[in-house]
């Protein structure tokens, strides 16, 4: 394992930074519309892969328990951006079905792409070596 994973892994701290960023993320980034907000989708992309290395140093070949936290943090993301414009007119027209399923699952899945890359590199790294 590298430092940077092991020096991750000893400050349980970063834990809790990186689930509340997920909640922060999953209340901003809904409804995920490609074409009025493409860089912050790009920079939520791209942050999942730093949530994803965080992941491989606390939750190593677990990727079935990274993908249900995943979910549950984008879950609880959600019900903040609900409860905080709940009646507005934008909300109750982009809280239908599709939308819902499109954030709930794609993200996770995103997380468990970059998750198990990262895995996938540090063993071949760690085999060559």
């Amino acid at each position: 394992m590298t430092a940077d994973l092991e020096m991750i892994e000893k400050n349980k701290f970063i834990k809790y930074i990186v689930f509340s960023y997920l909640v922060f993320i999953g209340a901003l980034i809904f409804p995920i519309n490609l074409s009025n907000f493409f860089p912050l989708v790009i920079l939520t992309v791209m942050s999942y892969f730093f949530v994803s290395y965080v992941f491989v140093a606390f939750y190593k070949y677990r990727p079935l328990l990274v993908l249900v936290l995943t979910f549950i943090i984008n879950l609880i993301g959600l019900l903040v951006r609900i409860i905080l414009e709940w009646g507005e007119f934008s909300l109750m027209q982009e809280l239908n079905a599709i939308n819902l399923v499109i954030f709930l699952i794609i993200c996770p899945i995103v997380v468990i792409l970059f998750y198990t890359s990262i895995q996938r590199s540090l063993l071949t790294k760690m085999i060559k070596n």
